[in-house]
């Protein structure tokens, strides 16, 4: 029975680091959750720009060749 006792000592004394260990990993785990959930959304965002910008691109792109069509009916006489 002895040795029972002395098992059953060890395991009470590493039982609250054990736990203490198990608390530090759940806030890690949440910080690195809200973490991952923040830049998510930057991600979205950043998406969403780089879609505006590129339909801003297209539409100076097409106002380019519209204007440069419409500036070759002129010449320019020195």
């Amino acid at each position: 029975m002895n040795l029972i006792e002395k098992e059953l000592k060890n395991v009470e004394e590493v039982f609250p680091e054990l736990e203490q260990a198990t608390v530090n990993l759940l806030s890690v785990s949440q910080e690195t959750s809200a973490s991952t959930e923040e830049m998510f959304s930057i991600s979205e965002n950043q998406i969403e720009q780089m879609e505006r910008t590129n339909e801003i691109g297209k539409a100076l792109h097409t106002l380019s060749r519209t204007l440069s069509s419409k500036t070759k009916r002129f010449t320019v006489e020195q």
